[in-house]
């Protein structure tokens, strides 16, 4: 049954004691004084479409910080971190 449902089939979301969708509408998200200085947010409550909005704006960020990686480089330090043996670790990667 999971398998032929989709998020619209979902009536009610509860995460960590907060109701998150409830009768199918996604809720507002309000953020405590924590949340809102770990997200450097400047509104108390958030709709969906400006949760939405900030994934995106991320997201946009992060292309531009992943393009700036050579990947090249970057593959030394984590060789050596996870113990990898050269010759089979860069087997047909590049």
């Amino acid at each position: 049954m999971i398998l032929h449902s989709s998020p619209v089939d979902v009536d009610t979301v509860i995460v960590e004691d907060t109701v998150r969708k409830r009768d199918g509408k996604l809720l507002n998200v309000t953020l405590d004084d924590g949340d809102k200085t770990k997200a450097g947010a400047e509104m108390a409550t958030w709709a969906w479409k400006d949760v939405a909005a900030e994934v995106l704006k991320r997201q946009k960020i992060m292309d531009q910080r992943i393009k700036k990686v050579d990947l090249v480089e970057a593959q030394d330090p984590l060789i050596e971190a996870w113990y990898l043996d050269r010759s089979t670790a860069l087997a047909d990667t590049y």
